[in-house]
């Protein structure tokens, strides 16, 4: 990051506040595949809204008023969405976290290849983010007439089987 390199080279070498800081139990899972680090939240809203406005499913949203506001699920149930994985892209600042991507990888070690989602008929237009030749995450690209810059949950999470052990890796040939 040029903003990091630059306070580490120009910037103080301690902080300045001398305040209390806030601290939470590090990461709180939302779902299945999303994580959340509340002291990186900014209350920006943009995950709430997106879940609302775009996917039509209000899972989360912001618990709590002033200092003590966070993100969180509606009585501590799970943020089941099909569109999740939305948030995460969404977020910037890092707060919410995918639980196959969280620290795979640094911005410098990444490829980012585009492709299209083969996982159902709609044909979504993804880049797949690679790391030594192997696929990290899928975020969505921007397709307006085919996605919207949108992506389900199932084109976003489920390349695990391109590791799996039982995929056939050569082909099968028949012996007569």
């Amino acid at each position: 990051c040029p903003l990091q390199n630059q306070a580490m080279t120009a910037g103080a070498g301690e902080t300045r506040f001398d305040g209390h800081k806030r601290t939470f139990a590090k990461p709180i899972a939302l779902s299945s595949q999303v994580l959340l680090d509340r002291e990186r939240c900014i209350s920006c809203t943009r995950c709430t809204r997106t879940s609302e406005e775009i996917a039509g499913d209000p899972f989360i949203e912001f618990i709590g008023r002033g200092p003590s506001q966070f993100i969180g699920t509606a009585e501590g149930k799970p943020f089941d969405s099909y569109f999740s994985g939305n948030t995460v892209q969404v977020c910037p600042v890092g707060a919410l976290t995918s639980t196959t991507y969280r620290f795979e990888a640094r911005p410098w070690e990444i490829q980012d290849v585009p492709t299209v989602c083969g996982l159902c008929p709609v044909g979504c237009n993804v880049q797949a983010t690679t790391r030594e030749g192997k696929v990290k995450r899928i975020l969505s690209r921007n397709h307006p007439e085919v996605d919207q810059g949108w992506l389900c949950d199932k084109g976003r999470f489920a390349f695990g089987h391109l590791y799996a052990t039982d995929r056939l890796r050569d082909p099968i040939l028949r012996i007569r």
